[in-house]
C-alpha cells in the first residue's frame, strides 16, 4: 500500500495546543495512527476547520483567543458533524 493511500485511511484530528513541546509531544504520539494537523490560537483551529473536517478534535483547556467551552460552542456552530468527538 503506498504512502498516499495509508495518509487517506488513517483518520484527521485536529490538536489544539498553545504550549509548543507539549503539541509536539502530541503529534508525535498520535502521528502513526492518525493524520494530525494542529492549531495553537482561536484563529488558527477556525481557519482549520473550513479546511477540513475532523474525525476528532483534542483541545487544551484555554488557548489565546478562546477558552475550551468557547471553542466547544463554535465548533459546533460551524460543522455539520452531530457526532465529532471533541476531548477537552
Amino acid at each position: 500500500m503506498s504512502e498516499m493511500s495509508e495518509m487517506k485511511e488513517k483518520p484527521r484530528i485536529l490538536v489544539v495546543e498553545d504550549d509548543s513541546h507539549y503539541l509536539e509531544f502530541l503529534t508525535r504520539t498520535l502521528e502513526h495512527d492518525y493524520r494530525a494537523d494542529v492549531a495553537e490560537d482561536g484563529d488558527q483551529v477556525l481557519a482549520r476547520l473550513d479546511q477540513h473536517n475532523y474525525d476528532a478534535i483534542l483541545c487544551d483547556l484555554r488557548i489565546p483567543g478562546l477558552s475550551g467551552k468557547g471553542l466547544v460552542h463554535t465548533i459546533r456552530e460551524r460543522t455539520d458533524e452531530e457526532t465529532l468527538l471533541i476531548v477537552i
